[in-house]
């Protein structure tokens, strides 16, 4: 029986195990949250996974482990983060739940291709406000701002000689975003407003770079160009029956990945990447809409011993990044973001498939402030699994 049915049925059930909640005090343009694909090992090691040779880790940040590959691999994900968070002296508590990651890795001769579907950037924004100025005219306004970024890669890598990796291919990506305005009126003689804007956009941009493989260090680099996304925007007064529909540009800037894979010893593995976010510099129509550039700096560690842990079969894995989100202000400053991870592998069917899972802890501070804080903790699973092209035929 292929063992890739029996581990999309625990990888479903797991995620019909989340909610949809909430929103981000900092996501003031409500796409401001850079997502990590929970795939493999690449959360438990904060997305420090640039020079990583795994193909249960391979994605959109690190497409180089599909050359290695000698088995259809499909690795599936999601994680789950609870926030609670200080706005002055008010404390709110949400939940969110980022779904999906999805890679697939097909070795072909002298060649293997991966593809999938990740979440790059996630964003939400409420806001109600209240206003009496007009004597008895007045009202309530509740605004809703739902953004994201997903991203289809379709890379092709390949080992031109036993220490080099290369790999290149082209990047497909959807933008949608949805704004919804009510205007509740207190006159029973005004009508109340329901306005609701949809923008959809798609563009293309390309990839490419290498994995150097010098034994206890690895050097691996990844390029991706700019892109341009031709947008529509669909306006809607759902009371007025009003529908408008526009056409503009959003582009993003070039994106770099950059990672260092070193073994101090025989059971300990160490990376640090480098990684600029496409979608931290955005514009429209070329006027920027973003305040800021998001580097975000990981570091990961794996360990594969028995001292204390059964690593050997169970690694242990580890994992921190910082990074500053899309946008400041004069009261703010600048703001952080900061994570740390723990995490492990079960091997299941013959060790054909396994089960990765991380804890994460992590927190957002505005530099000028101690009133703006968030606290985040939570989890990530990943399902991987391998699959023989070939089955061998019994007469």
């Amino acid at each position: 029986m292929s063992v890739i049915r029996p581990a999309v049925t625990v990888f479903l059930l797991a995620v019909l195990a989340g909610t949809v909640l909430g929103d981000s005090i900092f996501d003031q343009s409500g796409i401001g949250r850079d997502v990590i694909p929970a795939v493999g090992h690449t959360r438990a090691l904060a997305g420090a996974v640039t020079a990583s040779k795994d193909p249960y880790s391979c994605s959109i940040l690190n497409p180089f482990g599909a050359a290695l590959a000698d088995k259809i691999t499909i690795s599936m994900g999601f994680s789950h983060t609870g926030t609670k968070t200080k706005n002055a002296e008010e404390e709110m508590r949400t939940v969110t739940t980022i779904f999906p990651s999805v890679a697939l890795t097909v070795p072909l001769k002298g060649f293997s291709v991966m593809t999938g579907l990740f979440l790059e950037k996630q964003g939400r924004l409420s806001l109600t406000m209240r206003d009496t100025a007009y004597s008895d005219e007045g009202y309530d306004i509740d605004y809703r701002r739902e953004a994201s970024v997903h991203s289809v890669p379709i890379f092709v890598s390949a080992a031109v000689i036993p220490r080099l990796i290369v790999s290149g291919g082209i990047l497909i990506s959807f933008l949608d975003i949805r704004e919804k305005t009510t205007t509740d009126f207190i006159s029973d003689e005004l009508v109340d407003g329901r306005d609701v804007d949809d923008t959809y956009a798609t563009g293309e941009s390309f990839a490419g770079g290498f994995l150097l493989d010098l034994d206890r260090v690895r050097l691996g680099a990844l390029f991706r160009t700019g892109t341009d996304l031709d947008a529509t925007l669909e306006r809607e007064n759902r009371y007025a029956g009003i529908w408008s529909s526009e056409d503009f540009t959003i582009s993003s800037d070039q994106a770099l990945s950059a990672g260092l894979w070193i073994n101090p010893a025989r059971q300990v593995t160490i990376e640090a990447d480098y990684h600029r976010n496409p979608w931290a510099d955005v514009t429209i129509d070329d006027v920027s809409v973003t305040a800021k550039t998001v580097e975000r700096w990981s570091v990961g560690a794996r360990y594969e011993g028995d001292y204390l842990w059964s690593a050997s079969k169970y690694p242990l894995v580890a994992g921190y990044y910082r990074q500053p989100l899309a946008w400041e202000s004069d009261l703010t400053g600048e703001i952080t973001e900061e994570f740390w991870s723990l995490g492990t592998s079960i091997p299941i069917g013959d060790e054909r498939a396994s089960i990765s899972i991380a804890v994460e802890m992590g927190r957002r501070q505005a530099q000028n402030t101690d009133d703006l804080h968030e606290t985040m903790y939570g989890f990530s699973v990943s399902v991987s699994a391998t699959e023989a092209w070939r089955r061998e035929i019994r007469r």
